[in-house]
């Protein structure tokens, strides 16, 4: 896969030891492991607690890749683990269904987990009673 990679850092995951250079060598190691093509880093240093709508530079990447993924140079965004895309679960959550809605995968590297765009559903009830 072709992938752009977002690195999200506030003072907090800098001071912490969990910045850019960090996050950008994890991406590094997983696309060496996958042999994904990494076409870029973005990074971003608002804080991931406000509201999706107001936050206007991972708004401009995820447009970016919207873009790039019409000329089919990009097939999806690597985030070094889930709460890089939001703190709040409902901003999780809509940034996956904007992307899957513009058929852009999302790669999970901490989590080991990649959700393609076309993934079945995943069934959390197994139909069986519970005793």
């Amino acid at each position: 896969m072709k992938l752009l990679c977002v690195t999200r850092s506030s003072n907090q995951d800098v001071a912490e030891g969990y910045g850019p250079s960090i996050q950008e060598a994890e991406f590094i190691a997983y696309a060496a492991n996958t042999h994904d093509d990494i076409i870029g880093t973005r990074h971003i240093t608002e804080p991931a607690t406000i509201a999706l709508e107001d936050r206007r530079l991972f708004r401009a990447v995820m447009a970016e890749a919207i873009q790039l993924k019409r000329t089919d140079q990009c097939d999806g965004l690597m985030f070094s683990r889930c709460d890089r895309l939001s703190r709040q679960m409902e901003g999780a959550i809509q940034v996956a269904l904007d992307l899957r809605k513009a058929g852009l995968a999302i790669v999970l590297v901490r989590e080991n987990q990649v959700l393609k765009p076309d993934d079945p559903p995943i069934n959390f009830v197994d139909g069986k009673k519970r005793a």
